[in-house]
Order: structure tokens, then C-alpha cells, then sequence
């Protein structure tokens, strides 16, 4: 197993291994007890309180606690020196992970967006500390160079607790593309995705919930997709107060 590195958000050595490889983990952004809450939090939503634990698309919509987490300062400075500019949010989604969840097909999340070169990405945190074998994230490292790839629809099934979207096509990957890299990953570690960066997940065969937040970003003003299902709209990251 390739031993992936932890950088903190403020030191400068995280940037190259960014740049080099599309992605790092990066310490510092989030408490212990914040990640509680926000599980907490969306454990009370009317899905999972009616027993669906698929991700839910935009929770900001339902509770504000996920707005502000979109918003945090540490995570918001981190991304906007790495679009060039101010950022504008897209998209929020938290994922129950529940166990047996199948995990995601392999895709480029521009794909869905179509963002600029540079200008959009995704974070991606652990609300709980995620083994192997909990659907960890799995990433093609430097595969972010490319532009974006072919898709190809799957005949895979998610599981009960799965968007089906998650298996329903996956990226074409080129023979040149380096073998992918698991990401185990520590309750408050955030994985900085690039938005043309090829990864999944892998389905959860534990016993324990899989809890994580994905946040998306791209540069104030650039072009993106709706898309019909996040149906996304530029979030403001800095409300006047």
C-alpha cells in the first residue's frame, strides 16, 4: 500500500505535491468535534430519519450548519490559492457511506461540470476515520494532466443506500495512467481533488458508516454545468456581514 502523505493546510510543501499530482490530504481545516456535528446533523435530516442513507444533494438547503462548512475559512483560503482568485461554491453533498454501500465508478467530477482548466476542484472530507475496507477513496495519481476523458455506461447496480448515478457510467482510462492509490483517511483529513483528477471509492464492507462531505468550488465567474440532478448555482463564499 503506497503510504500517502499528510501535509497541514499552512505549510508550503503541499503545493508542489498538488501540482505534481492532482490531489493531497491536508490536516488543520477541521475539528473532531465539528465532523460530530455535522454527522449529527444530517442524521436528523427527513431521508435518513426515514431510513434513506443515499447521499443528500445540497443539504444546505435543508440545514445551514452545511452552508457554513462550505464557507469555513481555512478550507475556503486553501481553495481560492488554488483556483487564482476568489471562488464561488457549486455543490454540497453528504454521504452517509452506509454500510454495504456500493462505491463509485471511477470518473473526473469536470466531467459533470465543465469548468476551465485550473479554475474548478472538490474537496473531500472524512467525518470519521475511513479504513480500507469502509469505501475508502481511491485516486489516479497525475491523472488530472489529461483533459477530460471518454465515458462509457456501466451494467453495474448500486446498492439500496447508493445514488445510482454513482455506477451508472465510468471514465475510459487511458493504458498510460498510473496504477490508483487508496486513500485511507483520519477523522478531519481533506482530500483536495482537481477537478479533471480520475477517482472512486470502493464499496463499504464494513460494519460502520462511511460519513463524508463533499464541497465543489470553482473560480467567481467561470462557466459550469447545471446539471440536472445538483442543479448548481454559484454559492456566495464571503456574505457581507
Amino acid at each position: 500500500m503506497v503510504n500517502v502523505p499528510r501535509f497541514h493546510r499552512l505549510s508550503a510543501d503541499w503545493r508542489r505535491f498538488y501540482a505534481e499530482n492532482g490531489y493531497c490530504i491536508l490536516t488543520g481545516i477541521w475539528r473532531a468535534e465539528e465532523c460530530d456535528a455535522l454527522v449529527a446533523r444530517a442524521h436528523q435530516l427527513p431521508k435518513a430519519q426515514s431510513g434513506d442513507f443515499k447521499p443528500v444533494l445540497q443539504p444546505q438547503e435543508q440545514a445551514p450548519e452545511f452552508l457554513a462548512a462550505m464557507r469555513k475559512p481555512e478550507l475556503t483560503q486553501v481553495v481560492e490559492s488554488l483556483v487564482g482568485g476568489t471562488a464561488s461554491g457549486l455543490q454540497i453533498e453528504f454521504f452517509f457511506g452506509h454500510p454495504g454501500t456500493t462505491g463509485f465508478t471511477p470518473h473526473q467530477d469536470n466531467y459533470f461540470v465543465q469548468g476551465g482548466a485550473g479554475t474548478f476542484l472538490s474537496t473531500w472530507t472524512a467525518l470519521t476515520d475511513i479504513a480500507s475496507d469502509m469505501g475508502a477513496l481511491y485516486v489516479f495519481p497525475c491523472s488530472h494532466r489529461f483533459d477530460l476523458l471518454p465515458v462509457r455506461e456501466t451494467a453495474i447496480s448500486a446498492s439500496p443506500h447508493q445514488d445510482p448515478n454513482a455506477v451508472a457510467r465510468e471514465t475510459v482510462l487511458p493504458q498510460s495512467i498510473a496504477e490508483p492509490v487508496a486513500l485511507t483517511m483520519s477523522k478531519g483529513e481533506t482530500v483536495i481533488l482537481d477537478g479533471n483528477l480520475v477517482h472512486g471509492s470502493r464499496d463499504n464492507k464494513s460494519d460502520r458508516f462511511r460519513h463524508a462531505l463533499l464541497c465543489t468550488y470553482i473560480r467567481k465567474g467561470e462557466p459550469f454545468r447545471e446539471g440536472y440532478s445538483a442543479k448548481r448555482s454559484p454559492i456566495e463564499l464571503h456574505p457581507p456581514n
